[in-house]
């Protein structure tokens, strides 16, 4: 995170300009992170990973339920550990963004690359990359907020505290981001943030609800990407088919 914040920064100031170099430096930055997290001891950081098949929501109060993002949720061994993995994920995802926007500028100058296989497959690859950090972020949820753990009666560490909540916000809030509003990832942290605002009081959560319908996504030029070539595809054969009244 520090090299990805001196990165920003020299951006910002205009110490770094080139895009070449910037792209260099942000998949350096992104590789490790990558090797940091395969290196995380399994006895200290490992999870499981739960799914709930049925629909059922988990009760986060008695007045508010929250289903788990796809049915997916996990179950850390700590809070810290939970805390750890998302910011691995929130810091990939931002890492990935600067790739992706750096890919584009770079493809932007020459069309030959910008039509290339190789470019959309790289481009497909970060893409589901970040969603799936995403993803990952929110089934977090349900163990941050003790929903899990009461449910199943397992040990919980301590009691639900707004500390759960705070923890939550900036993960939660570059997730929502990957795919912007009104995506269903998008749709369902809303939700979160409103159980977050309400439950424990934490108001910046309900603001950031007001936020979130501006944010249009990080990767969604690349879904716009896909749909063009499918029209230019479709496009090429109608072209190509005889009209038959003309025959």
């Amino acid at each position: 995170m520090a090299k990805l914040c001196d990165l920003r920064a020299d951006m910002s100031s205009g110490i770094i300009k080139d895009n070449a170099q910037i792209l260099s430096i942000a998949l350096t930055i992104d590789s490790e992170l990558a090797e940091f997290a395969s290196n995380a001891p399994p006895s200290v950081f490992s999870y499981t990973i739960g799914n709930k098949t049925d629909g059922t929501p988990f009760h986060v109060t008695e007045d508010y339920d929250l289903s788990p993002y796809n049915g997916c949720f996990h179950i850390y061994q700590s809070f810290w550990a939970c805390n750890f993995w998302n910011n691995y994920r929130y810091a990939r995802i931002i890492v990935n963004d600067l790739i992706l926007t750096e890919l584009r500028s770079l493809a932007a100058q020459s069309e030959a690359v910008w039509n290339s296989s190789h470019f959309r497959d790289q481009c497909h690859s970060i893409r589901d990359l970040m969603r799936q950090c995403a993803a990952d972020i929110c089934a977090t949820v349900p163990y941050k907020l003790g929903a899990v753990v009461r449910e199943e009666g397992r040990q919980h560490p301590s009691p639900i505290k707004t500390g759960a909540g705070f923890t939550l916000l900036f993960p939660l809030y570059v997730a929502a981001v990957v795919d912007g509003y009104p995506s269903p990832t998008c749709t369902w942290i809303m939700k979160c943030f409103n159980i977050i605002g309400r439950v424990m009081g934490i108001d910046t959560a309900l603001a950031l609800i007001a936020v979130l319908p501006t944010e249009r996504g990080m990767v969604s030029w690349v879904d716009r990407m896909d749909y063009d070539e499918e029209l230019r595809g479709r496009s090429r054969v109608c072209t190509e088919v005889p009209d038959e009244t003309m025959a």
